[in-house]
Parts: structure tokens; C-alpha cells; sequence
């Protein structure tokens, strides 16, 4: 459970300085009864392969500059999953094209600003049709493109998400199986 008592120390209704965090995501004023739950924020994330590869980029921000993120972002009020997901990609990569296919989700950490936010990532395989050779260059550094075996959990500005594509790989290989009978 994130800890957000040391945050937010002032009721967003009032002002009071008697706001108390309970059950570990529920803000409540003691002087006018204001009540914040802490929900998780909505994500999405794609794991986009071309030709045998994955692609990956270096984040150029906090949380995790420099470390390896995978294309998605935030889901916008109004927006599903997948509206989300195919913004996100149009503004990072420029792909205006994309099949997506609900895989999993998990929860998340991401502290930003000093603000720790829990997230709930949902996760889409996306099917792309060319190679992106642009990108958002005030979000990413590079794009990085890796072979299943080339990926070290270490890189990862998300371990959760390091662990999904491990589930990922799992589930890739058990299907390709399947098939092969």
C-alpha cells in the first residue's frame, strides 16, 4: 500500500489540517467530513513485435529516465482502453494503423513529482504494419529494438512490466505450440 499521509496533509475541500488516510486509499477530513478515495489511475501498454523483435524505448523522463518502457500512457476521461492505447501510440510513434488484443493487466507503482500513484496497466499485443522511425523526442530517447533473449529485467523502468512480458514469452510459446499439433 502506497503511504499518501506524508502528500497530502490538507483537506482539498476545507483546508483543515485534519485529514486522515484509512484503509490504505481513503482521505477524510475530521473537521467537514470530506471524503478522497486513492483508486488506481488506468494505463495501457502495448508489446509491439516486428520480425521477430520487440520494440522498447528509453524513456527520456521520470520515473525511470533512461531506463527501458514499453509504448502506452495514461487512459483520458472518456476514453476505453483501447482508444487510449491507440492515442498513446499515434502521439509517441506516429503509428496511425494498429490491431490491438486484450493480453493481461497488473498493478503498478509510478511516482511522479514525489507523488507515489498506484496504477492499474492493462496490456494489449499490437500488430503493426511498418516500422516506426519517429518518435516523440520530449518522452523517449531512443527506440530500442530486442530480441526476446536480449531483454534483462535490470533495464526496465517497471519491474511489473518486465514481469508481463515475461508472461508474455510464456504464453507466446505455449500458443505456438498448441498450433504446431
Amino acid at each position: 500500500s502506497l503511504d499518501f499521509s506524508s502528500v497530502f496533509t490538507y483537506c482539498g475541500k476545507c483546508g483543515s489540517r485534519e485529514l486522515i488516510f484509512l484503509e490504505g486509499k481513503k482521505n477524510e477530513c475530521r473537521n467537514c467530513g470530506w471524503v478522497y478515495y486513492q483508486n488506481p489511475v488506468s494505463a495501457v501498454v502495448s508489446i509491439i513485435s516486428f520480425e521477430n523483435q520487440f520494440l522498447f524505448l528509453r524513456r527520456a523522463k521520470d520515473p525511470g529516465a533512461g531506463k527501458l518502457d514499453m509504448p502506452g500512457g495514461f487512459v483520458d476521461f472518456g476514453e476505453t482502453a483501447e482508444e487510449a492505447l491507440r492515442r498513446e501510440l499515434k502521439e509517441e510513434l506516429m503509428i496511425e494503423s494498429v490491431e490491438l488484443t486484450y493480453f493481461t493487466s497488473a498493478p503498478n507503482h509510478y511516482l511522479y513529482l514525489n507523488v507515489p500513484y498506484q496504477t492499474l496497466d492493462f496490456y494489449f499485443a499490437a500488430t503493426i504494419f511498418t516500422k516506426p522511425d519517429s518518435f516523440d523526442t520530449s518522452e523517449i530517447m531512443e527506440i530500442c529494438w530486442r530480441s526476446a533473449g536480449e531483454i534483462v529485467e535490470e533495464e526496465f523502468a517497471f519491474s511489473p512490466m518486465f514481469q508481463v512480458f515475461r508472461q508474455f514469452l510464456k504464453h507466446q510459446s505455449s500458443d505456438s505450440r498448441s498450433f504446431s499439433r
